[in-house]
């Protein structure tokens, strides 16, 4: 099973019976542990399909048109990137798949 289907299965069933079990009382945390093993695997993974991409801000690259776009976000119901002028998205074309943008080095890895 690849990551994305690992993603998509947990996704899938995050509230149903079968991740409930002895966390029965514990909902709420069962999610965000839940939640944090997605955004981990979403880390690890490849290019993952434009429909699973998050719009709650969070900065990732686009695909457009085989080209990468980067630091782009969802905002207000569209794409926008960093380099956008007058509120527009600077690529033509509509993205098909996303990436988590990698964390920097740490200063020791410099």
């Amino acid at each position: 099973m690849d990551i994305n289907s690992i993603i998509s299965m947990i996704e899938k069933n995050k509230h149903s019976s079968a991740f409930t079990g002895e966390l029965n009382g514990l909902d709420r945390f069962k999610n965000q542990i839940l939640d944090d093993i997605i955004e981990q695997l979403r880390k690890m993974s490849d290019w993952m399909p434009i429909e699973t991409a998050p719009t709650d801000g969070t900065y990732v690259d686009l695909l457009i048109n085989g080209e990468r776009a980067v630091s782009c976000k969802f905002l207000d119901g569209e794409w926008v990137d960093w380099d956008c002028r007058e509120g527009k998205f600077c690529w033509s074309g509509e993205p098909t798949h996303w990436v988590s943008i990698p964390k920097p080095p740490n200063s020791k890895e410099l």
